[in-house]
Formats: C-alpha cells, structure tokens, sequence
C-alpha cells in the first residue's frame, strides 16, 4: 500500500496500511551504497521512502502490531516518522502485545471505520511528484510525463505563485496540462514551466522499457527456444516453468519455437529461453538489441564478459512488434538462490551475472544496468 500509494497519490482517498514496510534499506539493515547500482535504482523505484513527496497529499493511517514476528514493528515507526516530515495528515496505531495478523482487531475498531468513511479523493493544487520509471508517469491533474531515464528521478512541482501557476521539473521532456482535472481556482492561471519542458495536448503513446519484470505485466508467453530435440535446453525450460508455478500457482503458457505463427509473436511478450546458436529468435532479439554475443563473450556498451560460466538475462522492445517487450534468458539459469516471489525482482533491464551469489540470494552480476 505504501508503494501503491506513492506511485498513484490521485487515485485514492486515503491509504490504509496494516503491518507494512516502506523502506528497503532499513527492513534489511544495509546501507544503500553497499549494494550495486542497479539495486539501489531498483529498490528506488517500488519503496515509499525514495518517493515521499508523492504522499504529502493523502491522510494516511497505518497500525502495526506491537510484537510483529514477520515485519517488526520497528519498520512501521520508522516510515511514518518519515511521511510525517512530508505530511502531517498520518494517524498511526500499535495494537498491543498483536503479532503479524491484525486485520479483523484493526477493522473492527469505531476509529478505522470512521476514518474511511471520512475520507474523499482530493485534487491539489500544489504537489510534487517524483518517479524513477515512465510506467508512473502521472499525478492529478498533470500527465504523459516524458520521463528521461538517464537523469532519474524525474520530478515535477506544481505550485501557485500569486497569479500565476508554476511547473518546475527535472528529468521530464514533454507533459499534458489537463486543464479540467484542475481545482478551479486556478484553472485559468496562466502557466510558468520551464524553457526546456514542452507542454503538449495530448498523452504520447508511451515506450514499453524495461526492467524484466516489465514483461509480465501484459500477456506473456514462455518460449523454449531452439532445438526441441535438445533434451537439456527442454529439461532447463521445464525448470523454468516449475518455478513460475510455485510462485503464481499456476502454469506460464508456454510454446515451443518451431510452433509459434508470426500473429503469436506479435501478440505477446515473449520470454525466451535459449542460445543464440540454437535458436532464430533468440538470434534476432540479440540483433535488435545493443548486446552482442560470440562464443567468447557477452559484450554490452562496449564491454565484453566472458560467456563461459556465466549467464545473460536482458530485455527490449520486440522486433516483432515495438509495442511489446521480449525477454531473453541465456547461459547459466538466473535465481536459483532466490525464493520463487522474488526471482525476477534483482533483473534489471540487461545483467550479466556469475554462478556466485549475493547476500541476498540472487546470482552476482558481472555487468548490470538500463
């Protein structure tokens, strides 16, 4: 709730938050550059503690329990102690000696039904909005947000200036003004924004990027990719498909590559499990890429990796259809160290990564990045 709420301030009336965390860093207990930089961007993203000035606007209550065995209630203190310093509007409850379960004791108190009944979806006129991806490219009344991801995070500021309105922004190209979301009063205001941000009519279609986990927010396809003779690359992608069904309960669906018709391919965003050798698709998504593979190396940016040992997970726009993302997995398999809901949280948009493992589970990376 805190991520959700961070992401869409506009959506919700209020945000109402049992036994949760909003700041990685101090639910792990690291300190955050001590971990690579594709983490630190990663984590950035979906935690409340790196976007807080996106909360300044909504009433908060939160409640934790005192002896929480599974998020301690430490975490609870420490974030709202922060959106505090953002937003006073937080009503925060300890129920005492309640571990993790505190759904029905918290709902069945007068004070949380009162307060949401209380509540009423707000527009206002001053915000600020900040974001380290272009999926979250709206707030209120300001939208299609062309967020530069070389410069993240983007941030827009909305504020009144006597008679006039003023949009400060960092990182963003281009928004929409969408003038009848406004409050009134300053509907009409003639607008500020600066020299380098251009105000446009209407919303661009929007970019599909990365990370990887991008990909599986839209139908997606499993492909095992190449030879379906090859009795070990079939072997490995049934292990991918087992992984996926301890996390989601249920089976990707799957192809094979020699059965799938050029309207699949443009359907779907596709996950592909193979070798560029071994496989024509796999060979393409590497060309339409900024990767290049030989036998020796995996070479990103200029910068070769030994292929050898290693393995290679990247995703980018289909050459099958730029509207949709295919994900290519390479080399060793990715995540073995990690616990299925979380296998594909650490992929970045493109990772070359070793046998050894991090802290934290996930496969170390050798070169990893956007």
């Amino acid at each position: 709730v805190w991520t959700l709420g961070a992401h869409h301030p506009d959506l919700f009336a209020g945000l109402l938050i049992l036994a949760g965390r909003g700041d990685y860093y101090y639910w792990q207990k690291v300190k955050r550059d001590n971990l690579p930089a594709y983490k630190q961007r990663l984590i950035d993203t979906e935690f409340a503690m790196s976007l807080l000035p996106n909360l300044r606007n909504i009433p908060i209550f939160c409640a934790h329990g005192e002896n929480d065995s599974l998020v301690p209630v430490g975490e609870a203190r420490h974030i709202v102690a922060a959106v505090r310093k953002v937003n006073p509007n937080v009503t925060y409850i300890e129920v005492p000696e309640a571990d993790h379960w505190i759904f029905e004791e918290v709902f069945a108190r007068q004070e949380t039904r009162d307060w949401m009944k209380a509540r009423r979806r707000q527009t206002p006129a001053e915000f600020t909005y900040t974001t380290y991806h272009p999926r979250y490219d709206r707030c209120y009344w300001i939208s299609g947000m062309a967020v530069d991801r070389k410069t993240l995070p983007a941030q827009v500021t909305a504020r009144r200036e006597g008679q006039l309105l003023d949009i400060d922004s960092h990182g963003v190209r281009s928004l929409v003004v969408e003038h009848e979301k406004m409050p009134r009063e300053i509907r009409d205001l003639p607008i500020l924004k600066p020299a380098d941000v251009e105000i446009v009519e209407a919303q661009r279609p929007r970019t599909p990027c990365g990370p990887v986990k991008e990909a599986f927010l839209s139908p997606f396809l499993f492909v095992c990719a190449g030879d379906p003779g090859d009795t070990n690359n079939v072997s490995q992608f049934h292990k991918r498909c087992l992984e996926w069904y301890r996390y989601a309960k249920t089976f990707p669906v799957v192809a094979s590559e020699k059965s799938l018709t050029e309207k699949d391919l443009a359907r779907y965003n596709l996950v592909l499990f193979g070798e560029p050798e071994q496989s024509e698709l796999v060979a393409r998504a590497v060309g339409a890429s900024p990767i290049r593979i030989t036998a020796e190396s995996y070479t990103i940016g200029g910068r070769p990796f030994p292929r050898q040992s290693n393995g290679l997970c990247f995703v980018c726009r289909s050459p099958w259809n730029p509207g949709k993302l295919v994900v290519v997995q390479c080399g060793i398999p990715w995540g073995e160290g990690l616990e299925d809901n979380h296998r594909y949280d650490w992929l970045p948009d493109y990772i070359v990564y070793s046998a050894d493992r991090d802290s934290d589970g996930s496969n170390h990376a050798l070169g990893a990045g956007f």
